[in-house]
């Protein structure tokens, strides 16, 4: 139904109601980066209407008065939405964002396209997706130019974001989201939502907790998935820290992790370098999303979580005989 006398009313976990509904909202076929950026304003969308509902006895419609919403479902948006699960976006307060989308938000009308334009406010003008006097500011959209409006302007350009995936160059899904619903960090207005994690961590420890250079450690935190579905796709980053020397790492032993729902034990090995300064570090841990699937920690990624615990690992210069003999008594 649409917004009026709804007769029928059910309960759907977020990531079910995602699943049920993002196949009807974007195009399966379409690029895989297209529909995980989807998944994101898809679900941020239905999370910000739990918080301010549409009536009294429902939080949203299952209509596109809404978003379109039904017991269908597609492989590739099952898949898409498995590679995001409790990824929302949010603004100042920490509150789902109200992650508006229409097909098509360039802020031009093509008088001959025979399609619906609903955007109030084309003052962007072509080549810009907006609608300032609805809160969202104008943004620089070059995939859009040259296509009517077909929709209202605000948040995301459906058609955009399939564009940006396979244009040349081929952006990311956390890009694309970044750029509609934040201008890329230059965001205003309704444009400044971020994408905020359902993982956290905790109880970070080393074990030893004091050990040589060149020793292999083992790490452990407590990890918190809330996303209501397991998180199939992450890497456990760490790093030593100490003021004066910088961060240790040991990238060849970041390592996978699929973390079910709830809170568990996590665990990985670090080798400590040969030759790293005796002193106290502190330890950090972090969980990445595997956002460029090459099975290692990149700049492409999707930090995640992350942890710090100062003091947590003493290096210890544990050599007795320094040239080689033992000292005279």
């Amino acid at each position: 139904c649409c917004t009026g006398s709804c007769t029928n009313t059910c309960v759907l976990p977020l990531e079910t109601y995602v699943r049920r509904g993002l196949d009807s909202e974007w195009i399966a076929s379409w690029n895989t980066r297209r529909l995980r950026a989807g998944s994101i304003a898809y679900r941020s969308y239905g999370a910000w209407r739990v918080a301010n509902p549409i009536r009294a006895n429902f939080d949203i419609c299952s209509s596109a008065c809404c978003q379109v919403n039904d017991g269908g479902t597609s492989t590739s948006t099952d898949n898409a939405i498995a590679r995001t699960p409790g990824i929302l976006l949010t603004r100042t307060g920490n509150t789902a964002a109200s992650a508006e989308y229409s097909a098509e938000n360039n802020s031009w009308d093509n008088p001959n396209d025979g399609l619906s334009c609903s955007n109030s406010d084309l003052s962007c003008g072509d080549g810009f997706a907006g609608s300032p006097s609805n809160g969202w500011p104008c943004l620089a959209d070059s995939v859009g130019a040259g296509h009517g409006c077909f929709g209202h302007g605000r948040g995301m350009s459906q058609w955009g974001t399939q564009r940006w995936a396979i244009d040349a160059s081929a952006r990311r899904w956390p890009w694309i989201v970044d750029h509609y619903f934040n201008d890329n960090g230059a965001g205003s207005g309704q444009r400044t939502a971020v994408m905020t994690s359902p993982l956290t961590l905790a109880n970070l420890a080393a074990q030893p907790a004091a050990a040589a250079p060149g020793t292999l450690i083992q790490l452990s935190a407590d990890a918190d998935n809330t996303a209501g579905a397991s998180h199939s796709h992450l890497l456990i980053g760490a790093s030593l820290y100490r003021s004066g020397v910088g961060y240790i790492d040991d990238a060849a032993h970041d390592s996978a992790l699929v973390l079910a729902t709830g809170t568990q034990a996590i665990t990985r090995a670090f080798e400590i370098a040969p030759g790293t300064p005796a002193g106290s570090y502190d330890l950090l841990v972090s969980l990445y999303l595997d956002v460029d699937e090459n099975g290692a920690i990149t700049s492409a990624d999707l930090p995640l979580a992350l942890a710090t615990r100062t003091a947590a690992l003493q290096l210890i210069d544990d050599r007795i005989f320094a040239d080689g003999f033992d000292v005279t008594p």
